[in-house]
């Protein structure tokens, strides 16, 4: 994701979490609002996530749970949005990156055999040749038939 997504991201989690870390509210009603925030983001990342990155970001919890006043409840949750945040944004990288590094593996090994394709190259990756090519380009800056000569 872009950072001024992960900018707005932040900034409206410091908005929710700010008044809670002041004396407005009792500390029980404080403690269940943010882990309830924090849980929304959990599963928010359990729809997006590995299921073993997710695993990794259901143990980052634990710094939600650790916190002992309102302030480091607040420092805390925000901490661990910004692992989870961090985690998903990784995971959605290298679901674009992985298909290209299997097409260029796939190109070395099957480079000498002739006729190789971009609908073959596709086609081995798992996508549509025409959405490949597009991101093929946008991931080595240079096009298909290019990239082959």
């Amino acid at each position: 994701m872009q950072q001024s997504n992960r900018q707005l991201f932040f900034e409206t989690l410091g908005k929710f979490l700010t008044p809670f870390s002041r004396k407005k509210y009792p500390p029980y009603e404080c403690e269940c609002a943010v882990r309830q925030c924090c849980t929304s983001i959990l599963d928010e990342a359990k729809q997006r996530l590995e299921p073993s990155s997710y695993a990794s970001a259901e143990k980052e919890y634990a710094l939600v749970d650790m916190a002992c006043s309102r302030e480091s409840l607040a420092d805390n949750a925000a901490a661990f949005a910004d692992k989870v945040y961090t985690r998903v944004t990784e995971d959605e990288r290298d679901r674009l990156v992985r298909p290209i590094r299997d097409a260029q593996l796939f190109i070395a090994r099957h480079f000498d055999d002739s006729g190789i394709s971009l609908a073959e190259v596709a086609a081995h990756v798992g996508l549509n040749a025409t959405y490949f090519s597009g991101l093929f380009k946008k991931s080595c800056n240079t096009g298909f038939a290019e990239y082959l000569q």
